[in-house]
């Protein structure tokens, strides 16, 4: 899984860590707002045997296992172009000479797309203050770094990584080093008035849109889409009136959280996030902790993901700031139908007591949150059943979101 911190100053071996002393994690959630974009593809053994070793351009033989992940990711974001690449003494001709130029500060006209197949390599990229923030990707990672904006690679100590180099449309391999002309480019011009900007204001392009559509009948796969044909989107006055509410908080640049802590409170002494601090205060939500919902952070984590997508409800409000990834909260429609909404970095969703609902990360198997209560915590989920309707939790739900409204005489 991808992880990121900030660099120490003076670098001698690049391909050391270099983290400082304590070490600064980077959250996920500050990579977007700079544009940075990830996922995690973890390769079935049978496919990783049929990658080359070296092959431009690439695309899939016929007839041999297929990584369906990945050909839907390319499919949706357009990287019509693949080649294979393994960065490493015995295969590289000039290694030492190639990974040197790698590493001098850079950018590109086209997005950087990375998907490591094997191995380990370090992509380097700026922060909005010009601080360096390493990422660290290993076999199963996909990493997106969008054009314009300054970075650098090299391998760590193994000297080796194998490689897809993706692209959407036909190839650009020319970097263009840092420097004052480069500054003037436009591609770097769009990438500070996109993000750099954007991120200073505490605000980022890629704000994630509230987004919630009704399920198919049949549900494979709890981590897929799972959306109807055609699609059927669910309106947000739908939501509204089921008590689903939401808050949209961009995560200001400048505000880093931890993996995890319980209970959690900020440090006087750290940036605060004031949007989220109002919104705290005016809801009453006294309580709060952080989690990663990921299979690195989570104990049993495939059995604990089953857990949470039995159909239940609790005794008090759901509420979940999303820092990193993408999670999927399902509720249940006045008329049973399963409605998907879609929570990514910077939405925060309130589901009701009473309200039957499921949740599940998607294919990335990544959420950073935050889970916040008005008043002491109470963690008791209630599966549906019998036993469950009758609770006064469900009672006073379907009383309020659920009851047909008379009309009037």
């Amino acid at each position: 899984m991808v992880e990121a911190w900030y660099m120490i100053n003076e670098v001698e071996d690049q391909q050391a860590e270099n983290r400082r002393s304590p070490n600064e994690a980077v959250p996920l959630s500050y990579l977007q707002q700079l544009g940075v974009l990830h996922w995690h593809i973890p390769p079935a053994p049978e496919v990783l045997a049929t990658y080359p070793k070296v092959k431009v351009p690439w695309t899939p033989e016929a007839g041999t296992p297929q990584d369906a992940a990945l050909a839907e990711l390319r499919e949706q974001k357009g990287m019509g172009y693949a080649d294979i690449i393994c960065v490493a003494p015995d295969t590289l001709p000039e290694y030492e000479k190639k990974v040197k130029a790698f590493f001098e500060e850079h950018m590109h006209d086209d997005d950087e797309i990375r998907y490591i197949l094997d191995g380990c390599g370090y992509f380097d990229v700026r922060s909005v203050d010009d601080r360096w923030i390493r990422i660290k990707c290993t076999g199963g990672d996909l990493i997106s770094l969008p054009k314009g904006m300054y970075h650098r690679f090299t391998t760590d100590p193994s000297n080796f990584v194998h490689a897809m180099r993706l692209f959407v449309g036909a190839p650009i391999w020319t970097p263009i080093n840092r420097s004052e002309e480069a500054n003037d480019h436009s591609a770097r011009l769009e990438y500070l008035e996109e993000f750099i900007s954007s991120a200073k204001r505490q605000k980022t392009s890629h704000t994630p849109s509230f987004n919630a559509w009704y399920m198919a009948a049949e549900v494979a796969d709890c981590k897929a889409e799972n959306r109807q044909t055609p699609n059927k989107p669910c309106p947000p006055e739908v939501l509204q009136k089921l008590g689903v509410v939401y808050y949209h908080l961009p995560i200001p640049a400048d505000v880093a959280y931890p993996t995890k802590q319980v209970p959690w409170e900020p440090e006087a002494d750290k940036p605060q996030d004031a949007k989220l601090a109002a919104l705290r205060k005016e809801l009453g939500m006294g309580y709060a902790d952080i989690i990663t919902v990921s299979p690195d952070t989570l104990p049993n984590y495939e059995k604990m993901i089953a857990a949470f997508f039995e159909e239940h409800l609790h005794d008090d409000d759901e509420i979940r700031y999303i820092i990193g990834g993408t999670g999927y909260f399902d509720v249940r429609s006045a008329d049973e139908e399963w409605i998907r909404i879609r929570c990514e970095a910077g939405q925060c969703i309130t589901l009701p007591k009473g309200i039957y609902h499921r949740f599940t990360t998607d294919p990335n198997d990544y959420v950073h949150a935050m889970r916040l209560f008005v008043g002491e915590p109470i963690w008791t989920p209630f599966n549906r059943g019998e036993e469950t309707d009758k609770r006064d939790a469900r009672k006073v739900y379907e009383e309020h979101f659920l009851a047909p409204v008379p009309c009037p005489p």
